[in-house]
């Protein structure tokens, strides 16, 4: 390769780096226009957070298959943070294959109360139907997304600029569809906390249940607001 050929590479690719910036700024404005968008990244954001740190340190001595468990979490946190981040930043495929996987993890963890015997569940796809909310419906479609099974998945790429509309963006641009897999990802969480607020009682570690609770209930008010906010409709319908 020449060096005019290989400047002309790096420029090119500083260029597609910066523009892709630029609209994902641009995604981060249209996505937190609304309240009630603010509202609930705050508090699942804080969720992930605090149980990060409420649980940082603790012994799992007392708990069978603890290895197992404490992989689970701490996938599970990491990965939640991910996901709304793809959410933000209108990532809706990306955000979508990720959140699959945390339905996944939370029905293992599922599982996992239930045996004696690891081997049990090793080497064995989790089974969904191991979750105890009705956001076991997600997955089927989910599965889609993460699969690429059907075509009209990548519409949730969204399209080009103005006059390019029938073209496929190679950038992120605001749509309906990332309020979409935010809110999804909220009852994901809510999931994971129905999970957490007996954590102690099977497995001896203190858990302060009350700000489980009361983070659930936060969670589930501030949901609730947005569903049925009829300003938050009418805007999501212009988007």
């Amino acid at each position: 390769m020449t060096d005019d050929a290989s400047e002309a590479l790096v420029y090119d690719t500083h260029s597609y780096l910066a523009q892709r910036e630029g609209w994902r700024a641009r995604t981060r404005l249209a996505f937190f226009a609304s309240p009630h968008a603010r509202a609930v990244f705050d508090l699942v954001r804080h969720s992930v957070t605090d149980f990060v740190y409420g649980m940082s340190g603790r012994s799992w001595e007392t708990a069978p298959h603890a290895d197992y468990y404490v992989g689970l979490q701490t996938a599970y946190l990491r990965t939640q943070g991910l996901v709304l981040d793809l959410a933000r930043d209108c990532e809706v495929i990306d955000g979508a294959t990720l959140l699959r996987r945390q339905i996944e993890v939370i029905a293992r963890l599922r599982e996992l109360d239930e045996i004696e015997d690891l081997s049990e569940l090793l080497k064995r796809t989790p089974n969904v139907n191991a979750l105890k909310s009705p956001v076991r419906a997600l997955y089927g479609s989910y599965s889609e997304i993460a699969h690429s099974s059907v075509d009209y998945v990548f519409d949730l790429l969204a399209s080009g600029e103005a006059g390019f509309e029938q073209w496929v963006s190679v950038y992120p641009k605001f749509t309906p569809n990332s309020h979409v897999l935010f809110q999804n990802a909220a009852v994901v969480h809510l999931e994971f906390l129905l999970w957490v607020r007996d954590l102690g009682d099977r497995t001896g570690i203190a858990i302060e249940r009350h700000y489980v609770d009361g983070s659930f209930a936060e969670l589930v008010e501030a949901l609730n607001a947005w569903a049925t906010d009829p300003e938050a409709a009418t805007s999501s319908r212009r988007s």
